[in-house]
């Protein structure tokens, strides 16, 4: 059976935004790279998954026995993995430049002793922002386990003062540190930022009732797995969210 593709959204309007945003300041030569890279990549892009996707739709495969298939085939792939190449050096950039920004932000919130609370919830969001970004490739061969475990040290770190400040300050008019799920669920992330860390040393081993959960589609379910650390982040954020508004 061939499933072809999905008709890929025009990406006129996304690359539209992408030169807009040239215009904005302040001036950065090396994002300014990278956003000409995902520009080209783009429209690169969208032009063999439309060409290959009208294929599929009018089944043309059937009537030449799946010859263009067999081209388009490596042409989708390396136009696949240049947009991915392109997206994660802008996205890299971009995580550079907004984790300065937090960075100064939280200075600012830490000079200032009236607002101890709101830097404790900034400095464990940011701190927890930061353990997921680390988390990104864990298990694979180019995973770099240092800069995890330090920012699985700053997440807990950030958690403890938040936790001490909270129960210290039981009556306290910020919602977000009297929010019963924010004080639950940046704990669960904890816990599933150190379980996972010990499965890393492990090699991801898993038993068998915890491999029947990840072959169930249900990965978010075992103790330990990356996707279990997803999760309960974005529980984490959906709270804390929450308890903003």
């Amino acid at each position: 059976m061939v499933h072809g593709l999905y008709a890929l959204r025009d990406p006129a309007d996304c690359r539209k935004e992408i030169l807009a945003a040239a215009e904005l300041p302040p001036e950065d030569p090396e994002l300014e790279g990278r956003r000409c890279g995902i520009h080209q990549r783009a429209g690169d892009g969208a032009t063999v998954v439309d060409e290959a996707n009208q294929y599929y739709e009018l089944s043309e495969w059937q009537d030449d026995g799946m010859r263009k298939g067999k081209d388009l085939h490596p042409r989708l792939v390396t136009a696949y993995e240049a947009f991915a190449q392109a997206d994660a050096a802008l996205r890299g950039r971009v995580t550079i430049l907004r984790d300065a920004v937090g960075e100064r932000w939280l200075a600012r919130l830490a000079a200032d002793p009236e607002q101890r609370s709101v830097y404790l919830v900034e400095n464990m969001y940011l701190a927890a922002k930061k353990l997921l970004d680390q988390s990104e490739g864990i298990g694979s061969k180019s995973f770099q386990r240092e800069p995890f475990t330090a920012a699985l040290s700053r997440f807990e770190t950030a958690w403890k003062d938040y936790d001490t400040f909270r129960k210290a300050h039981p009556d306290h008019t910020d919602s977000v540190i009297k929010d019963s799920m924010v004080a639950h669920s940046s704990f669960e992330l904890l816990k599933s930022a150190k379980s996972m860390a010990r499965q890393e040393l492990k090699g991801f081993r898993f038993d068998e009732g915890e491999r029947m959960l990840i072959e169930a589609n249900a990965p978010q379910m075992v103790e330990g797995h990356p996707a279990q650390l997803v999760d309960r982040y974005n529980q984490f954020i959906t709270f804390m969210n929450s308890a903003r508004r």
